[in-house]
């Protein structure tokens, strides 16, 4: 059975992503990349937040067997449309796996 985990709600939830793709070795095709601040005025955009993205990408790549990297945006920084925000994060993440 697939797994598609969703990055921001097991963060938010309190738990450990990595251990989850573990746990389920080979079953997380899909994985929504994106993080929950709640209000806690931490950066929505992916790469400009401290979440350690780069482990998690190699942890999803050798483990997970993820095929697709979702970017899902839920909040937005001040200032900018929901469209420019996902944009940050698109470029944000394409910045990560450039380091990979």
């Amino acid at each position: 059975m697939m797994l598609q985990l969703d990055i921001g709600w097991v963060n938010y939830a309190g738990k450990d992503p990595i251990e989850y793709v573990r746990r389920y070795a080979g079953r997380t095709l899909a994985t929504h990349i994106k993080i929950r601040t709640n209000a806690s005025g931490q950066s929505p955009i992916i790469g400009e937040d401290d979440y350690p993205w780069a482990e998690l990408i190699k942890v999803l790549s050798k483990d997970g067997g993820t095929q697709w990297l979702v970017i899902e945006q839920e909040e937005y920084s001040k200032g900018r449309t929901s469209l420019s925000t996902v944009a940050a994060s698109k470029k944000g993440l394409d910045k990560i796996i450039q380091t990979l």
